[in-house]
């Protein structure tokens, strides 16, 4: 334990939490502007971009364009800010070597949110995801917390169970001081279907609720949780929650729905996920629209690796579908997943000031939300990582090289090969000795990791993990 947190400090200063920042200029024009803030679209539109972050907006008459900037061609389509995913669990896949994360990026989703992983590992998969070419943003939250023998119903993913007031407290103040998490994730979770046992799964009380929340917010940090019936919902709620990590999949009263709204609570659709558009998947954005239809803010995730890891359009047809207009998934899937991520300030609309996470997709996604799978350009903190540039609005494009995977689902689960610690250090990729880390910090990672290769050959925890509901 002690030497996951050695780790985990050295790790965190090392490499941080988002994407570099690009360098020059940038604008992108000739196409129709979808801010991100729920404003009317703009026609001939134009994003000036300078050193990673926006410095203008506006209709291409009235802006000063800046003449030695690269020229991002629109062809007519639209500009919109980049999608951020904020319920995922790619760190499966991820530990076994499988890099979804690129070909994330390239279709348009700029920012994912990993809602739940191996409590110990988040300092490696920073070691990780620092190797990769051309990844999104990702944020962390760690493992879900609940009592011993709560949802979900393995020790690795739900890392220490949780049984007084103290303890909640103890276990936050470690995972953010100690491992660096980005926000903290809980479970009030009884259990659903024939997989779990009467008289349900042990869950949260309220106190310990209150206290998680209040530890997180002392310390800056936001708390999601996994609730998925009413009652479950206002324990959360009433306790402090910021963000409910799914809409429900049962019948819920409006009472219910607008006392999350009272409290600002943003809800999380991730309706594809339970049975891939069926009778679940179907009441799962009934509530969402529900909830986005009495005034509350809403935002879209996939629940990957339950969807593909790509632009969330199944959740926008189910949505859609519900009654959501276009134009507000399109703000549900930037500005409020930002907020429900926690990065408002900085990310999820074409603002001023704001990082210039940017895409370019071919059509009128407002006409029809299928063009939101025809992304043409993605700019990630002013870096062009897909699409073409020219020297002037008139010169020849220039391609970006990039290379464009197709995004595939995870391999079979399970079935891991245990090797030494050095080993699978290597494999894995972390730093090895003599590459420049300290020796005990080599020695902690390799430990760390070889911790987590015992999980995995237990059989796979995405074997284990029930189909969230």
């Amino acid at each position: 334990m002690l030497a996951a947190a050695v780790v985990s400090a050295i790790v965190f200063c090392h490499f941080g939490h988002g994407a570099a920042a690009g360098t020059g200029k940038i604008v992108v024009w000739n196409g129709t502007l979808i801010d991100g803030t729920g404003a009317a679209p703009l026609p001939d539109a134009a994003v000036v971009i300078e050193d990673g972050r926006i410095t203008a907006v506006g209709s291409v008459q009235e802006l000063l364009l800046p003449p030695d900037a690269k020229w991002v061609d629109a062809h007519g389509g639209t500009i919109l800010p980049g999608v951020i995913d904020p319920h995922t669990h790619f760190t499966g896949p991820f530990w076994d070597g499988e890099d979804i994360l690129s070909p994330w990026l390239q279709t348009g989703v700029t920012m994912i949110q990993d809602l739940g992983c191996i409590w110990f590992l988040v300092p490696f998969y920073r070691v990780k995801f620092a190797e990769l070419q051309e990844p999104p943003r990702v944020q962390f939250a760690g493992p879900i917390i609940a009592p011993e023998g709560g949802y979900p119903n393995d020790p690795f993913l739900r890392g220490y169970g949780v049984d007084t007031v103290e303890e909640a407290r103890a276990f936050v103040s470690q995972l953010i001081e100690k491992q660096g998490v980005d926000l903290i994730k809980i479970a009030v979770e009884t259990g659903y279907e024939t997989d779990y046992y009467e008289p349900g799964l042990p869950v949260l009380t309220p106190e310990q609720v209150a206290a998680i929340t209040e530890e997180a917010h002392s310390r800056g940090v936001i708390v999601v949780a996994h609730a998925t019936g009413p009652d479950e919902l206002r324990i959360a709620v009433d306790n402090g929650v910021d963000v409910a990590a799914h809409a429900p999949i049962v019948p819920v009263p409006d009472s219910v729905f607008q006392d999350a709204i009272a409290h600002d609570v943003i809800m999380i659709g991730t309706a594809y996920a339970w049975d891939h558009g069926y009778t679940l998947s179907r009441q799962a954005a009934a509530n969402a629209a529900r909830y986005w239809q009495l005034g509350g803010r809403i935002a879209i995730g996939t629940d990957y690796p339950f969807s593909p890891p790509s632009m969330p359009f199944h959740e926008f047809e189910l949505l859609s579908d519900a009654g959501i207009p276009n134009l507000d998934l399109i703000v549900a899937a930037t500005k409020n997943s930002a907020a429900a991520i926690d990065r408002e300030a900085d990310l999820g609309t074409l603002e001023v000031g704001k990082i210039a996470d940017v895409i370019v997709v071919a059509g009128d996604p407002l006409a029809d939300i299928g063009a939101m799978m025809a992304v043409e350009s993605v700019i990630l903190g002013g870096e062009i990582v897909k699409g073409q540039a020219s020297p002037d609005p008139t010169g020849t494009p220039t391609p970006v090289p990039m290379s464009t995977p197709t995004p595939t689902r995870p391999p079979g689960v399970g079935g891991a090969v245990m090797l030494p610690p050095a080993a699978i250090a290597a494999e894995s990729g972390a730093p090895s000795e003599g590459s420049g880390w300290p020796a005990a910090t080599y020695a902690a990672l390799a430990s760390a990791v070889a911790g987590a290769a015992v999980a995995v050959a237990a059989g796979g925890w995405y074997a284990r993990r029930r189909r969230y509901r």
